[in-house]
Protein backbone atom coordinates (compact mmCIF):
# COMPACT_ATOMS: atom_id res chain seq x y z
CA UNK A 1 0.00 0.00 0.00
CA UNK A 2 1.31 3.40 -0.88
CA UNK A 3 0.74 6.63 1.97
CA UNK A 4 0.87 10.11 0.45
CA UNK A 5 3.09 11.65 2.83
CA UNK A 6 1.31 14.92 2.27
CA UNK A 7 -1.72 13.51 3.72
CA UNK A 8 -3.49 10.54 4.89
CA UNK A 9 -5.25 9.25 1.93
CA UNK A 10 -4.10 6.26 1.08
CA UNK A 11 -4.71 3.73 -1.85
CA UNK A 12 -4.22 0.46 -2.74
CA UNK A 13 -2.59 0.09 -5.79
CA UNK A 14 -2.80 -3.54 -6.98
CA UNK A 15 -6.81 -4.07 -6.59
CA UNK A 16 -9.82 -3.06 -8.05
CA UNK A 17 -11.16 -1.55 -4.86
CA UNK A 18 -10.15 1.87 -3.54
CA UNK A 19 -10.11 2.58 0.03
CA UNK A 20 -10.02 5.72 0.87
CA UNK A 21 -8.79 6.63 4.82
CA UNK A 22 -9.98 9.96 6.75
CA UNK A 23 -8.91 10.44 10.44
CA UNK A 24 -11.69 10.97 12.84
CA UNK A 25 -11.18 12.97 15.67
CA UNK A 26 -11.04 9.95 18.36
CA UNK A 27 -8.24 9.27 15.78
CA UNK A 28 -10.29 6.13 14.16
CA UNK A 29 -9.89 5.79 10.37
CA UNK A 30 -13.87 5.61 9.00
CA UNK A 31 -13.27 4.23 5.29
CA UNK A 32 -15.07 5.81 2.65
CA UNK A 33 -15.39 3.87 -0.93
CA UNK A 34 -17.63 6.56 -2.42
CA UNK A 35 -14.38 9.35 -2.44
CA UNK A 36 -13.43 7.01 -5.81
CA UNK A 37 -17.02 7.41 -7.21
CA UNK A 38 -17.01 11.28 -6.51
CA UNK A 39 -13.27 11.77 -7.49
CA UNK A 40 -13.92 9.81 -10.74
CA UNK A 41 -16.94 11.50 -11.60
CA UNK A 42 -15.46 15.03 -11.09
CA UNK A 43 -12.39 13.46 -14.10
CA UNK A 44 -15.17 12.56 -16.24
CA UNK A 45 -17.11 16.13 -15.85
CA UNK A 46 -13.98 17.99 -16.53
CA UNK A 47 -13.01 15.84 -20.08
CA UNK A 48 -16.18 16.73 -20.87
CA UNK A 49 -16.36 19.94 -20.06
CA UNK A 50 -13.15 20.51 -21.69
CA UNK A 51 -14.91 18.65 -24.73
CA UNK A 52 -18.22 21.05 -24.71
CA UNK A 53 -15.95 24.16 -24.65
CA UNK A 54 -15.74 24.73 -28.54
CA UNK A 55 -19.36 24.57 -28.64
CA UNK A 56 -19.58 27.07 -25.46
CA UNK A 57 -22.10 24.53 -23.85
CA UNK A 58 -21.51 23.37 -20.10
CA UNK A 59 -22.10 19.82 -19.17
CA UNK A 60 -25.48 20.38 -17.72
CA UNK A 61 -26.20 22.95 -20.46
CA UNK A 62 -25.70 20.12 -22.51
CA UNK A 63 -28.41 17.68 -20.42
CA UNK A 64 -30.60 20.11 -20.81
CA UNK A 65 -30.44 20.66 -24.54
CA UNK A 66 -30.42 16.95 -25.05
CA UNK A 67 -33.66 16.38 -23.02
CA UNK A 68 -35.92 19.11 -25.21
CA UNK A 69 -34.45 17.40 -28.11
CA UNK A 70 -35.93 14.30 -27.15
CA UNK A 71 -38.95 15.90 -25.15
CA UNK A 72 -39.88 18.89 -27.61
CA UNK A 73 -41.23 21.90 -26.26
CA UNK A 74 -41.71 21.94 -23.05
CA UNK A 75 -43.24 23.42 -19.71
CA UNK A 76 -40.09 25.29 -17.68
CA UNK A 77 -41.96 23.87 -15.04
CA UNK A 78 -41.59 20.34 -16.50
CA UNK A 79 -38.17 20.95 -17.46
CA UNK A 80 -37.40 21.45 -13.56
CA UNK A 81 -39.32 18.72 -12.83
CA UNK A 82 -37.75 16.40 -14.99
CA UNK A 83 -33.75 17.14 -14.58
CA UNK A 84 -34.81 17.42 -10.15
CA UNK A 85 -33.61 20.93 -9.83
CA UNK A 86 -35.69 23.58 -8.42
CA UNK A 87 -37.53 26.29 -10.92
CA UNK A 88 -34.86 28.87 -10.04
CA UNK A 89 -32.38 26.41 -11.18
CA UNK A 90 -33.71 26.11 -14.48
CA UNK A 91 -35.14 29.45 -15.10
CA UNK A 92 -31.27 30.77 -14.63
CA UNK A 93 -30.04 27.79 -16.88
CA UNK A 94 -32.23 28.91 -19.48
CA UNK A 95 -31.84 32.24 -19.47
CA UNK A 96 -27.88 31.38 -20.24
CA UNK A 97 -29.48 29.26 -23.29
CA UNK A 98 -31.65 31.80 -24.67
CA UNK A 99 -28.77 34.16 -24.49
CA UNK A 100 -27.05 32.31 -26.26
CA UNK A 101 -29.32 31.63 -28.94
CA UNK A 102 -30.09 27.78 -28.30
CA UNK A 103 -33.25 27.76 -26.79
CA UNK A 104 -36.88 30.25 -27.01
CA UNK A 105 -38.84 30.95 -24.44
CA UNK A 106 -42.51 31.68 -25.41
CA UNK A 107 -45.79 31.83 -23.26
CA UNK A 108 -47.42 29.13 -22.89
CA UNK A 109 -51.14 29.90 -25.49
CA UNK A 110 -53.25 28.29 -22.85
CA UNK A 111 -51.43 28.97 -19.24
CA UNK A 112 -49.97 32.50 -19.79
CA UNK A 113 -48.06 32.04 -16.55
CA UNK A 114 -46.41 29.45 -17.99
CA UNK A 115 -43.12 29.65 -20.31
CA UNK A 116 -42.49 26.56 -22.81
CA UNK A 117 -38.99 26.59 -23.79
CA UNK A 118 -38.19 25.01 -27.33
CA UNK A 119 -34.72 24.49 -29.31
CA UNK A 120 -33.52 27.00 -31.80
CA UNK A 121 -32.05 26.03 -35.04
CA UNK A 122 -28.64 26.82 -33.36
CA UNK A 123 -29.84 25.02 -30.52
CA UNK A 124 -31.41 21.60 -32.85
CA UNK A 125 -27.57 21.73 -34.63
CA UNK A 126 -25.90 21.25 -31.59
CA UNK A 127 -27.55 18.33 -30.44
CA UNK A 128 -25.47 15.81 -33.23
CA UNK A 129 -22.32 17.54 -31.43
CA UNK A 130 -23.07 16.52 -28.37
CA UNK A 131 -23.97 13.05 -28.95
CA UNK A 132 -20.15 13.53 -30.44
CA UNK A 133 -18.63 14.33 -27.30
CA UNK A 134 -20.05 11.72 -25.08
CA UNK A 135 -19.21 8.90 -27.36
CA UNK A 136 -15.85 10.17 -27.11
CA UNK A 137 -16.06 10.19 -23.73
CA UNK A 138 -17.62 6.84 -24.11
CA UNK A 139 -14.98 5.55 -26.23
CA UNK A 140 -12.19 7.23 -23.56
CA UNK A 141 -13.23 5.24 -21.36
CA UNK A 142 -13.68 2.21 -22.79
CA UNK A 143 -10.18 2.43 -23.77
CA UNK A 144 -8.82 2.72 -20.52
CA UNK A 145 -10.56 0.13 -18.94
CA UNK A 146 -11.17 -2.18 -21.78
CA UNK A 147 -14.47 -3.10 -23.39
CA UNK A 148 -15.45 -5.82 -20.71
CA UNK A 149 -14.78 -3.19 -17.70
CA UNK A 150 -16.63 -0.59 -19.49
CA UNK A 151 -19.52 -2.28 -19.88
CA UNK A 152 -19.95 -3.65 -16.77
CA UNK A 153 -19.45 -0.04 -15.11
CA UNK A 154 -21.80 1.55 -17.75
CA UNK A 155 -24.17 -1.19 -16.42
CA UNK A 156 -23.32 -0.59 -13.10
CA UNK A 157 -23.56 3.16 -13.26
CA UNK A 158 -27.41 2.44 -14.76
CA UNK A 159 -28.37 -0.26 -11.91
CA UNK A 160 -27.28 2.14 -9.67
CA UNK A 161 -29.29 5.57 -10.73
CA UNK A 162 -32.27 3.18 -11.01
CA UNK A 163 -31.39 2.13 -7.33
CA UNK A 164 -31.38 5.76 -6.12
CA UNK A 165 -34.88 6.54 -8.14
CA UNK A 166 -32.86 8.61 -10.82
CA UNK A 167 -33.85 8.32 -14.65
CA UNK A 168 -33.69 9.86 -17.83
CA UNK A 169 -35.13 13.13 -17.87
CA UNK A 170 -38.37 12.68 -20.10
CA UNK A 171 -38.29 9.11 -19.85
CA UNK A 172 -41.70 7.30 -19.56
CA UNK A 173 -41.93 5.18 -16.25
CA UNK A 174 -43.08 1.78 -18.26
CA UNK A 175 -43.91 -0.15 -15.62
CA UNK A 176 -47.17 2.75 -15.16
CA UNK A 177 -47.73 2.27 -18.94
CA UNK A 178 -47.95 -1.43 -18.13
CA UNK A 179 -50.03 -1.64 -14.70
CA UNK A 180 -52.09 0.80 -17.22
CA UNK A 181 -53.06 -1.83 -19.74
CA UNK A 182 -53.52 -4.50 -17.10
CA UNK A 183 -56.08 -2.57 -15.45
CA UNK A 184 -57.97 -1.79 -18.50
CA UNK A 185 -57.99 -5.77 -19.96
Amino acid sequence: MKECLDCSVCFTADVDIYEVSIPIVSMRTYKAELHMLLYTADLVESMVQEKLRPLELRPRQALIIEGIARMGAVSQAVLAREFGVTAASISSMIDRLVASGFLTRTQHLETTRANVIALTPKGEALVQDIYDVWRDVDSTIRERLGDEKAQTFFALQRDLRNALGGKVPGAHDHTTHLNQKLKST
